[in-house]
């Protein structure tokens, strides 16, 4: 899948004042490799990467997935689209607090009416570590291992791409890593297209690809 963001704009209203999250943005994503939206607070890292996901449209601009204009789609394509090619995780785990690593992995398969790869499923758990921890609930697990939780759970349904908003930002410095370390190897066996943003740039090294942000604006 390959992705285009061309001319990307966002404005917001904050009471009479106009706020501009982002100016004149325009990138592409590699296809299977880990790229990486670095920036510091409010620079605009979050806002392009739910723009890039087709979870909040731009001002102007858009954002081609395999020459498709996302956001010329109607409301059902794009919820399809999203269901079907893109997992997401974001800094705030979001299991659900009465089900087992192992369910809440499996949550978005079994709301898509699927049944789910077993098989597939397990395998991501080994990846990323936390196959002796499937059949604990959110509680009786550490930061570190419920973020894996929700990276498996993001993957769960075979997506093409993963877009992960600071996904290390509730972790220590040496869980942070660790949890780098795992996205990359969940990237590289399954080829996927990974889009991260993150504050840390020592984290953003690692990337295949490293976009700054800074007041809205893309760094050259």
């Amino acid at each position: 899948m390959n992705i285009c963001a061309k001319n990307i704009e966002k404005e917001y209203m904050q009471g009479e004042s106009r706020i501009i999250a982002l100016r004149e943005t325009s990138l592409e994503i590699a296809q299977e490799k880990f790229s990486v939206i670095v920036g510091p607070s409010g620079s605009g890292k979050s806002t392009l990467l739910r723009i890039l996901g087709g979870l909040l449209y731009p001002t102007r601009g858009e954002v081609l997935y395999n020459d498709v204009s996302i956001y010329k789609l109607s409301a059902g394509k794009q919820a399809l689209l999203r269901r079907k090619t893109i997992g997401y995780v974001f800094q705030d785990y979001g299991l659900l607090p009465t089900l087992t690593a192992l369910e809440n992995i499996c949550t978005p398969v079994l709301m898509d009416n699927k049944k789910p790869d077993m098989e597939h499923i397990l395998d991501l758990c080994d990846t990323l570590g936390i196959q002796e921890r499937v059949h604990h609930i959110p509680g009786e697990m550490s930061g570190g291992e419920q973020q894996r939780v929700a990276v498996a759970r993001a993957l769960a349904n075979n997506p093409e791409i993963l877009f992960a908003d600071e996904p290390t930002g509730n972790l220590d410095k040496k869980t942070a890593n660790a949890m780098m370390e795992s996205i990359l190897s969940a990237q590289k066996k399954y080829k996927k297209t990974v889009v991260m943003v993150t504050h840390d740039e020592s984290l953003a090294q690692k990337a295949d690809f490293v976009f700054k942000l800074d007041n809205g604006c893309l760094m050259r």
